[in-house]
């Protein structure tokens, strides 16, 4: 017997399952909990290659627009403005497929190799010491891997031991910053839009730049501005970008 106004205790009984021992109202609750946790184990274990899968889907779905991003050559607005297209292009550090950046060709730039993609496009951050620009010592420039922009010089460029290719100059003030939720601040394509990295203000001492010439006194008035330009020991910015965003293009 039970008393008056107290339900009853679901009990698991031999050759029962364990479902039926759950109010009906319950099952979904449970079905809920299961989908979620398999769901998360799921993309803990598959975390990459499900961002690669969703960068290619969304470029094959994405229609055809005129022009790499078809996007403003000066960017105001937020990045889903920017997040249009890419097309054309080669891999990773090979420009067999690649574009000049002149007029006759400016829609055929960009690029189909997933990992600029993913940079670019989504904003991702490739592993540290994995890019080949990292290491790269010649001579030349370094444009943008969608649209062909020259964006940093082998001037500007240092080894800031990060991991990444470090620059305490643009080189001809083509990269836009943007303020993001966390103080961090983020550098894009000042022509496409692409997503590069980020600058920080911890890069070299200006008294440590060998500098050949107008390397300090050139740099451009939209670059980030650090420290005191008058003292030797003031810091210079450190643009830390992703190899992935550039193309390098050497020059004598």
């Amino acid at each position: 017997t039970t008393l008056p106004g107290k339900p009853t205790r679901p009990h698991l009984r031999a050759g029962s399952s364990f479902s039926a021992s759950f109010p009906t109202q319950q099952q979904p609750l449970c079905s809920q909990i299961l989908l979620h946790r398999t769901m998360a184990t799921f993309l803990r274990r598959h975390s990459r290659q499900f961002v690669v899968a969703l960068s290619i889907s969304a470029f094959v779905a994405a229609p055809p627009l005129v022009g790499a991003f078809a996007a403003p050559s000066r960017i105001v607005g937020p990045r889903t403005n920017r997040m249009m297209m890419f097309s054309g292009g080669g891999g990773e550090g090979s420009d067999e497929n690649d574009q000049k950046p002149d007029d006759s060709t400016a829609t055929k730039l960009g690029t189909y190799n997933p990992l600029r993609l993913a940079v670019l496009k989504l904003g991702l951050t490739e592993l540290r010491w994995t890019s080949p620009l990292n290491y790269e010592k010649r001579g030349g420039e370094y444009n943008c891997a969608n649209c062909g922009t020259k964006l940093f010089d082998a001037k500007g460029k240092y080894d800031s031991g990060s991991g990444w290719p470090s620059f305490f100059r643009t080189a001809e003030g083509k990269v836009a910053l943007f303020r993001e939720w966390d103080g961090r601040v983020e550098c894009r394509c000042g022509t496409c839009g692409g997503h590069l990295g980020h600058v920080f203000p911890d890069g070299p001492r200006r008294k440590d730049v060998v500098d050949d010439g107008d390397i300090l006194q050139s740099i451009p008035e939209s670059d980030l501005r650090v420290g005191d330009p008058s003292s030797g020991n003031s810091r210079l910015p450190r643009y830390c970008m992703n190899g992935a965003a550039l193309k390098f293009e050497q020059k004598e």
